[in-house]
C-alpha cells in the first residue's frame, strides 16, 4: 500500500473508533432507560475490534494491525467520555473495563498520560510500517 493510503486508511480509523465510541454510548443509554445497569461488554467489544484490524495483518503489515489496536486506546476512550458528557480524559473507578482498572490501580487520576501514550504508539508504528516497505 503507497504511503499516503496507508495514512489515510489510518486516519479513517480514527473515525472507525468515534463510531464504536457513540455505538457504546447508544447501548449504555437505551440500557439505563430501560433501568438496567449492566455496563458495555468491553472485552466482546475490544475482540470485535482486533478483528476488524486483523487483515491488516496481510494488507499491511504487523506494525499496522498493532498500530490500528494501539489507536484503539487512544481514541475510543476519549471520545466514549465525551458523548457520556464526562470530561475527555476520565477514568472511571466502576467500570468493568480492564483498561481502566489498570489505570486505577498504577495510581492514574485521569487516562490523559495512557490515551495520549497510545497515540503516540500508533503512530509510532505507522511510521515503522511506512518506512519498514
Amino acid at each position: 500500500m503507497m504511503a499516503w493510503a496507508t495514512i489515510l486508511i489510518w486516519l479513517g480509523w480514527h473515525g472507525i473508533n468515534i463510531f464504536i465510541a457513540w455505538q457504546n454510548k447508544q447501548v449504555v443509554q437505551k440500557r439505563l432507560n430501560h433501568h438496567d445497569v449492566r455496563q458495555i461488554e468491553h472485552a466482546l467489544w475490544f475482540t470485535g475490534y482486533c478483528i476488524i484490524c486483523a487483515p491488516f495483518y496481510w494488507i499491511q503489515d504487523i506494525w499496522y494491525a498493532v498500530s490500528l489496536v494501539a489507536l484503539h486506546g487512544s481514541v475510543f476512550p476519549y471520545a466514549y467520555n465525551k458523548y457520556r458528557g464526562l470530561k475527555g480524559f476520565n477514568l472511571s473507578l466502576t467500570t468493568n473495563s480492564s483498561f481502566d482498572k489498570l489505570q486505577v490501580r498504577m495510581g492514574l487520576k485521569s487516562s490523559a498520560l495512557v490515551n495520549i501514550g497510545c497515540e503516540l504508539i500508533s503512530i509510532a508504528l505507522l511510521i515503522i510500517s511506512i518506512f519498514k516497505k
